[in-house]
């Protein structure tokens, strides 16, 4: 299937120290290369030591993220999300719920509290995987950053969820992140950086400054370990149910796109795609 003509187009990619030409040897390429990345590896991770240090919130917060959804914050969750941005497999953009809203409605309406009873199919998580480069002719797939295209109905179902929760990580998140943190700014520390940095050389002191580059850092994440997380911070059991029935239960299907062509499909095992109005949220709990 052909989506569109590709704006960076890929010539030729390096996979285990072999040049990869042509579409068809591109797209195997990419199939095989996400699919193991985005793949839960059997082996045992042992993550026990790192919940000893997350900080718990009060269990009284869970009453408004478990409060029954309502038609209210479904349409504001529709009209609040771009109208033309790229559509997932189904093909409908959030302009098509606006324009046939009092059409669907009611159907639309019957799903999101079914899927808020934790059933949601596979077919409703799938998505398109865009590589967007990281830097001029990336030679290998690592040197992407990966966009998932989901469904709309997807993103509306989630993004009521995440409006929820950003609510509470002031209280659950030290002052010191500033990422994704509603009313704080990232770049306060760069200047806190900045500030400590021009005061030890005042003082002529020795120290290292080390940046951590972690790739592929929220593709990796451990879908188990999350929930762990999540039970920590005293999340309720309904919520920790919710979010793991949209990334865990009946897996997404995903075809990564090559040139404007598609992949085949595979079933994604681990991971949290851009693209998904819950990540950046879940992800900073987590980290």
């Amino acid at each position: 299937m052909k989506i569109r003509r590709a704006r960076n187009q890929i010539e030729k990619i390096q996979v285990e120290n072999k040049e990869v030409k042509g579409v068809e040897e591109l797209k195997k390429a990419a199939h095989k290369h996400f699919k193991n990345l985005l793949s839960a590896k059997e082996e045992m991770v042992e993550y026990e030591y790192f919940l000893l240090h997350k900080k718990q919130k009060k269990r009284d917060q869970n009453v408004e993220m478990c409060k029954e959804i309502t038609e209210e914050e479904v349409v504001a969750a529709i009209w609040s999300l771009h109208l033309d941005k790229a559509p997932g497999p189904s093909g409908f953009t959030i302009a098509f719920f606006i324009s046939h809203w009092y059409t669907i409605r009611k159907y639309f309406l019957r799903m999101v509290k079914n899927v808020f009873k934790k059933k949601i199919g596979s077919n409703t998580k799938s998505s398109y995987l865009a590589l967007v480069p990281k830097e001029s002719n990336p030679s290998t797939f690592n040197r992407y950053c990966l966009i998932s295209l989901c469904n709309s109905s997807y993103k509306i179902i989630t993004k009521i969820p995440s409006d929820r929760i950003k609510e509470v990580l002031p209280i659950i998140i030290f002052e010191n992140q500033g990422g994704f943190v509603p009313n704080r700014q990232i770049i306060d520390n760069v200047i806190i950086v900045h500030e400590v940095v021009h005061s030890s050389m005042l003082r002529q002191e020795k120290g290292i400054i080390i940046q951590l580059n972690m790739e592929n850092a929220s593709d990796r994440v451990i879908h188990p370990y999350l929930m762990d997380v999540l039970q920590k911070f005293c999340f309720s059991r309904e919520i920790i149910e919710f979010i793991q029935a949209c990334i865990s239960i009946s897996t997404p299907w995903i075809a990564p796109i090559i040139n404007g062509r598609l992949s085949e499909f595979f079933q994604s095992t681990r991971g949290l795609r851009q693209g998904f109005p819950l990540l950046p949220f879940l992800y900073i709990i987590m980290v």
